[in-house]
């Protein structure tokens, strides 16, 4: 197993010792995999982690220093985009929409501790109650700019620095059918996901079970079309650890409903093969 998976099961409290010590070299590769999969800053949590258990772990100082350094652009794009999420609900609020932050910044919530703010960020996914016309009858009468608009969202530039992806629909399928059920499941979970409110940071974002359902609707999409990588990965995995066992029996139920078992079959795998997930946690084993 690479040193890199260690360092992430370290962080995430699954393991506590690396098998050996890396050389120079080797930190390097480990920084380079680690920013290509965006997770610099869980894997720095995982060295820290280290670090206050065996002084000896030595990091070479200028790696370590701008590995700190970027965690800290990543800390604070975070804030920054929290607000801008607020910002965002408020502006399609006082338009009489309600909204539901997806992916992003909700996710976040679900990461431990210090890692909600080592998230690496992206845009923001702003699911929009109203559907096609009416959100793009708000945005084209409130003259906020507007990009392409494809079949479940449309790009917009409301807050200057910040992607947002303004959604009729959290997802879509390439097959006609399963879309259909996609749209069922959507309409029927709506309401909730809007509903769900927090006070403390400004917006909405999914309840768990929705996340458990609609992130792996995500996953098997990008499977087929952009690809898949351990941040999304881990996404999943916090969820899944938040989950009650009826919460999980429900959304593996779903999952099923909709056919896409297997592919949530081999995430299960991945759950437990690299991040050492607990049996109790997954949706099928």
């Amino acid at each position: 197993m690479s040193l890199f998976v260690e360092l992430i099961q370290i962080a995430l409290g699954n393991r506590t010792v690396l098998s050996r010590i890396p050389s120079e070299n080797e930190w390097q590769q480990i920084y380079d995999t680690a920013v290509k999969q965006s997770l610099v800053g869980v894997v720095l949590h995982g060295i820290e982690e280290l670090r206050a258990k065996n002084a000896e772990l030595s990091v070479p100082k200028m790696l370590l220093l701008q590995w700190i350094g970027e965690v800290q652009v990543i800390e604070q794009q975070n804030k920054k985009l929290n607000e801008a999420a607020e910002h965002l609900t408020r502006i399609f609020k006082n338009g009489g929409l309600r909204s539901c932050v997806l992916k992003g910044q909700g996710v976040a919530r679900m990461y431990d501790g210090s890692l909600s703010l080592r998230r690496q960020p992206g845009d923001i996914d702003l699911w929009v109650e109203g559907g096609r016309e009416k959100v793009l009858k708000f945005l084209k009468s409130s003259y906020l700019k507007t990009g392409t608009v494809v079949i479940h969202h449309v790009d917009t530039s409301i807050i200057d620095g910040v992607e947002t992806e303004v959604h009729f629909l959290p997802s879509y399928s390439y097959n006609y059918f399963r879309y259909i059920k996609y749209k069922k499941y959507f309409k029927e979970e709506a309401k909730l996901q809007f509903d769900h409110f927090d006070e403390q940071v400004g917006f909405a974002y999914p309840t768990n079970r929705f996340n458990a359902v609609y992130l792996m609707m995500h996953i098997f999409r990008h499977v087929f079309h952009e690809g898949i990588g351990l941040r999304q990965l881990m996404d999943y995995y916090f969820v899944l650890i938040h989950l009650t066992d009826e919460e999980r029996k429900w959304a593996y139920g779903k999952l099923k409903w909709l056919g896409i078992e297997k592919v949530t079959s081999a995430v299960m795998y991945v759950m437990k093969a690299v991040f050492l997930m607990d049996d109790k946690y997954l949706l099928c084993i």
